[in-house]
């Protein structure tokens, strides 16, 4: 199923632009040229419960954030399903300029949250105002060879949030290899009982970390990072417990 509308979702996630469900569901743009989907949304495209699904191809913008706390805002949201995302362009999905500023959230690139399965591949994520992926609550994914860039997403008169290009939390899972991140306050971060392999990225230019394990007693979290190149970061690797 494919529901095209703009209306508040009951799941938490706002304002949707597009909501799909079921089996086999693919959003493709074409081989040459581009085709764009603009949200006006907080989330933009909204899977729930769809098996098997991808977008490949599409280039998503003009998020609107139109709320004062939105945690599952993003030009893709994920929940209880398994999607592919490769190819795409996610660019300047900002939203309320003063909402940014007051710091209740922004909007991410991707979202995958309650069991959701992620392929996250060969995409650009640039110049949205939140995350550029964030997993939480039980999802996985695989994220590899994208571009994830910050440095420019807060344009004309917005100060910024404190985010990160990845988030790892609430026990999500995570293979993060061969990216390109930059611009951003955080470079990857794995934090709240996640676990992750964090393999052969390029991180650069973070004001302030590069990547970051953050643990507790209380919720203790797993990270194998090895083989990255760190560069021009406040701090290099963090680690707290």
């Amino acid at each position: 199923d494919v529901v095209p509308l703009i209306a508040v979702d009951p799941d938490d996630v706002g304002r949707v632009a597009l909501k799909i469900s079921g089996n086999m569901a693919r959003l493709v743009g074409p081989q040459y040229g581009e085709a764009v989907v603009v949200t006006r949304a907080g989330a933009g495209i909204y899977f729930k419960d769809c098996n098997d699904c991808g977008v490949e191809r599409l280039t998503i913008t003009g998020g609107v954030h139109d709320r004062p706390f939105g945690p599952h805002d993003g030009a893709i949201v994920v929940r209880r399903s398994s999607v592919r995302v490769s190819n795409c362009v996610i660019r300047q999905n900002i939203g309320d300029v003063e909402l940014i500023n007051t710091r209740n959230g922004g909007i991410s690139g991707i979202v995958g949250w309650d069991g959701a399965v992620l392929t996250v591949e060969y995409n650009e994520i640039v110049n949205n105002s939140w995350h550029g992926v964030v997993l939480c609550l039980d999802a996985s994914a695989v994220i590899m060879n994208n571009l994830i860039d910050g440095e420019d997403r807060w344009s004309q008169e917005a100060d910024g949030l404190d985010c990160s290009g990845i988030i790892v939390d609430c026990r999500a899972r995570a293979t993060i290899e061969r990216n390109y991140l930059r611009g951003y306050p955080g470079g990857i971060t794995v934090a709240r009982e996640a676990d992750s392999v964090v393999r052969s990225n390029i991180v650069e230019t973070m004001s302030d970390w590069g990547i970051a394990y953050i643990g507790a007693d209380w919720a203790p979290s797993r990270a194998i990072i090895t083989k990255n190149v760190v560069y021009d970061c406040a701090s290099g690797i963090v680690i707290e417990r």
